[in-house]
Parts: C-alpha cells; sequence; structure tokens
C-alpha cells in the first residue's frame, strides 16, 4: 500500500465510524506526521465518545418504538427502522476500540498497526451494553451479542415479517423476562412462526424462544436477558396488553 493511497483509505474507514470530518482530518494529519501512538490516543478518544453517544441514540430509538407499542404500531411510526443501520455502526465502534486496546508501536502507522485496523473493521457482532457495570453474559455463560444479519438474512426484512404476523396475535402480555403471544390455530401461520422464531435465534441466540400448540391455541414465549430489554420492547411493545390463559 502507498503512502498516498493509505490516509486515504485510512479517512474513509473513520468516516464510516462515524467520527467527524474535524475529527478524521485531525487524524489524518496526525497520520502523516509519522507518530503512530498520537494517532492512536485521540482515536481512541474519539471513538469512545462516539460509541457511548450512539448507544444513547440508539436506546432512544428503541424507547420510542416499545411505547408506540412496538412494531406494530401506527403506520409512519419507525424509529426502530433507523435503529439497523445504527447498530451496524456500534457494532464497528466495538469492533475499533477492541483493536485500539493493542498498544502502537513506535514510529509510524503501517497497514498493521491498531489505527489501521480499527478504520478497516467491519464489526458485524453488536454487544449490547452492560447494566450497573456488571458484565452482560446470559443463563448460559455467553456474551449478551446480536450477530445483526446472521445466516445471510436481512435485519429489515425480519422486522417486517414481525410486523406482518403480530399483527394476527389474539392477545399478548408481559411475561417473567418476556412475553408470550397467542395465536388461532393455523398451519402455514405456525410454520411461519417457527421459521421466524429460529431465524430470530441466528441472530440472538441469548433468547430463549419456545412455541406451544394447544387447546387454547398457539403460543409463543420468548424471554431475554435485562440488558436486551430494549431492543426486544422495541419489536413487541412495552405493555403488551391483556392476560393469556
Amino acid at each position: 500500500m502507498t503512502t498516498t493511497a493509505m490516509p486515504i483509505g485510512f479517512a474513509a474507514g473513520a468516516t464510516r465510524l462515524g467520527l467527524t470530518p474535524e475529527q478524521v482530518t485531525e487524524l489524518v494529519e496526525l497520520r502523516h506526521a509519522g507518530e503512530c501512538s498520537r494517532v492512536h490516543a485521540r482515536m481512541a478518544g474519539f471513538v469512545t465518545t462516539r460509541l457511548a453517544r450512539a448507544e444513547a441514540e440508539l436506546a432512544a430509538l428503541y424507547a420510542a418504538q416499545a411505547a408506540a407499542g412496538g412494531v406494530v404500531a401506527a403506520a409512519g411510526v419507525t424509529p426502530i427502522a433507523d435503529s439497523i443501520p445504527l447498530a451496524q455502526q456500534i457494532a464497528r465502534l466495538q469492533k475499533a476500540l477492541e483493536e485500539l486496546a493493542t498498544e502502537s508501536g513506535p514510529g509510524a502507522c503501517d497497514g498493521d498497526c491498531p489505527c489501521t485496523r480499527a478504520a478497516r473493521g467491519t464489526g458485524g457482532v453488536y454487544v449490547f451494553p452492560t447494566l450497573n457495570g456488571l458484565p452482560a453474559i446470559a443463563t448460559d455463560g455467553q456474551p449478551i451479542v446480536c450477530t445483526l444479519d446472521a445466516d445471510g438474512g436481512d435485519m429489515a426484512e425480519r422486522l417486517d415479517e414481525w410486523r406482518a404476523i403480530l399483527a394476527q396475535a389474539r392477545g399478548r402480555r408481559t411475561i417473567d423476562g418476556g412475553v408470550a403471544v397467542i395465536f388461532d390455530h393455523d398451519i402455514a401461520r405456525t410454520a411461519d412462526l417457527a421459521r421466524l422464531m429460529a431465524s430470530e435465534y441466528s441472530c440472538c441466540s441469548f433468547g430463549s424462544y419456545h412455541l406451544t400448540i394447544d387447546g387454547h391455541g398457539v403460543r409463543m414465549e420468548i424471554r431475554v436477558p435485562p440488558e436486551a430489554h430494549g431492543a426486544f420492547a422495541a419489536v413487541f411493545g412495552d405493555d403488551p396488553g391483556a392476560d393469556l390463559p
């Protein structure tokens, strides 16, 4: 990689992280000066600040969608759609901070220094923020992460599917750690529901997904850890409603 091409690629990567033009310019100038340690320190500060702001923005979007009733809210209430690219950016920022946790070597930045790796990272796994300073760990001991577009899936398309199928529910209510939703018996819809729950598990394996078919109808139960409640409520709403059998 040439010395000209490297800053251009670095600047583009820093911009994808959501850093401001002024911050990107400063980093490129520091990089041109040939001091990786200074680039590293400033970049880590910029990324940490941007990550905190992005997480707050995401929480606000989730809260707005949840308050509106989840994905079955009236037409035009779409904050959760805006949350998808934001969650993807947060994943890139988290990956960048992971790279920046490595110490810089002496001299200038190169093609494999922490700064370069941070700028070119693609993310892909969104790690849910911790609560009360405690590690975000599911009951099975695994980190609470969302793989976003798992198995080649599409988050926006999956949200549309949830919107369509939840609109057909007969009732729903909050249960311990999650929600229960009941549907009338319908073989095709039950098959679609099972497939959708399996896709959701591929993305968010920290959750618990159960489907029961009995005389009361088809009952879906989903439970998630507290760290994921905001995203969960954005889909199903904060107050799902009446009691079920």
